[in-house]
């Protein structure tokens, strides 16, 4: 049994990748042409930034769906949804995690092991759950948005 959790502890590690891996903020960036144009980013209703382009916008992965607006003096407005979508680093705890396997090998070796596959399923669920509570689980996509805006 030893070894057996010896040989989980390594990829554990490695479990809530999202958070380890993107963190809890991500940022989106914005250039047009022509630049210096004002862009003014706008997510679940509530603002999260303003700045000329190009610009860095820094905002927490699960600010929702935001709607991204750029406009300069004699230019036409563009206004654009980044929508707030699944983290790819979120899918490296399926390939890490080991503690599914281990509790259905647990659970299947006998009655004593039982104990041990509830204690690892519950250990799966924290695991995992880790990423949803930190946020790093969502990703907005685009990431970066290059818009041309057309003369008026």
């Amino acid at each position: 049994m030893r070894r057996l959790a010896l040989v989980l502890l390594g990829p554990m590690l490695l479990t809530s990748c999202a958070t380890i891996a993107t963190g809890r903020f991500e940022e989106i960036h914005v250039s047009s042409s022509p630049s210096a144009a004002d862009a003014t980013l706008v997510c679940a209703g509530h603002p999260s930034g303003e700045g000329k382009t190009p610009a860095t916008f820094k905002i927490r992965r699960n600010a929702g769906d935001c709607t991204l607006t750029v406009r300069k003096e004699g230019f036409e407005e563009r206004t654009m949804a980044l929508e707030q979508g699944v983290n790819p680093a979120y899918w490296g705890n399926m390939i890490f995690s080991p503690v599914p396997p281990a509790a259905a090998y647990a659970t299947a070796i006998s009655d004593s092991g039982k104990a041990a596959g509830v204690g690892l399923v519950a250990a799966g669920l924290a695991i995992f759950g880790v990423d949803f509570w930190t946020g790093a689980v969502h990703a907005h996509k685009p990431g970066t948005v290059d818009l041309v805006l057309k003369p008026k």
